[in-house]
C-alpha cells in the first residue's frame, strides 16, 4: 500500500512535497494500526518500554505528517517500507522472548537475535 501511494502520486516526487490522497490514505491506516498494536502492548506486555516508545514517537511522526503540516508523505512512506522490510525479524524476536522460558530453543534464538547491550 506504502509503495503504491508513493509511485502514485500527482504531487512532485520530493521529501518535502504537499501530500497526496493516497499518501494521506496510507497514514491514516498506518496511524490506526499503530494505535492499535501501542494498546496491545500496553495490556499485554507494559514493561516493553523500547516498543512502546517506538510506537509512540511514531505516532507522532504519523500524525504531525498527516493533520498538522500535510508534507513530507513521501519520505515518511519511504521509511515506512524499510522498517515493513525488517517486520518478520522483529515478530520472530518477540515470538521468541515469549517462550523462551519454556522452550530452549526459542531462548538460545532469542539471544541470537538479541544485540548485545540492547534493552
Amino acid at each position: 500500500m506504502a509503495i503504491h501511494a508513493i509511485l502514485d502520486t500527482e504531487n512532485p516526487r520530493s521529501f518535502a512535497s504537499a501530500n497526496s490522497t493516497s499518501q494521506n490514505f496510507v497514514l491514516e491506516f498506518s496511524i490506526a494500526y499503530f494505535l492499535v498494536d501501542l494498546l496491545h502492548y500496553l495490556l499485554f506486555f507494559p514493561n516493553d518500554v523500547l516498543f512502546i516508545s517506538h510506537h509512540l514517537g511514531t505516532l507522532y511522526v504519523f500524525i504531525t505528517c498527516r493533520y498538522m503540516v500535510n508534507h513530507g508523505a513521501l519520505a515518511i512512506l519511504g521509511l515506512l517500507v524499510l522498517a515493513e522490510a525488517t517486520s518478520p525479524c522483529q515478530n520472530i524476536r518477540t515470538l521468541a522472548n515469549a517462550r523462551k522460558e519454556d522452550v530452549p530453543a526459542a531462548s538460545k534464538f532469542y539471544e541470537f537475535l538479541t544485540a548485545p547491550g540492547s534493552l
